[in-house]
């Protein structure tokens, strides 16, 4: 009897012991599954950073073309308002030179009645 006693004490200890052990291990276990999550986590939010930073790559490309675009439409209008100044210069010059040439007809006029009236005075 008295060994069944200590038979029995002794698989007491053991299941103490056991159980001690469960409980370390179940931590342990608690502890690497946390470490997972982290990792799993971590690596979670590095899938994310390279996803956006291949966005943000693509959204840059997408604006410098656009930015090209934009600088070869301004390089145009600036060419067609050079070439709209240069018509238009031309234009008001022409439009001056014309004026210029009415004007010179009518003080030639002018500058012919006036010799024909001093010729006149003269003959008189």
């Amino acid at each position: 009897m008295k060994r069944r006693l200590k038979d029995f004490d002794l698989l007491e200890r053991k299941m103490k012991d056991l159980e001690s052990e469960n409980r370390a291990e179940k931590a342990k276990n608690e502890e690497l599954s946390s470490q997972l999550f982290k990792s799993n986590t971590q690596q979670e939010q590095a899938e994310n950073v390279l996803r956006q930073t291949a966005r943000a790559k693509k959204e840059t490309l997408r604006l410098e073309k656009q930015v090209k675009e934009l600088e070869a439409e301004k390089a145009k209008l600036k060419e067609e308002a050079t070439e709209a100044k240069k018509d238009a210069m031309q234009k008001l010059e022409r439009k001056l030179e014309s004026k210029t040439n009415e004007m010179k007809a009518e003080l030639q006029k002018e500058v012919e009645s006036r010799q024909a009236l001093e010729r006149k005075a003269k003959e008189l």
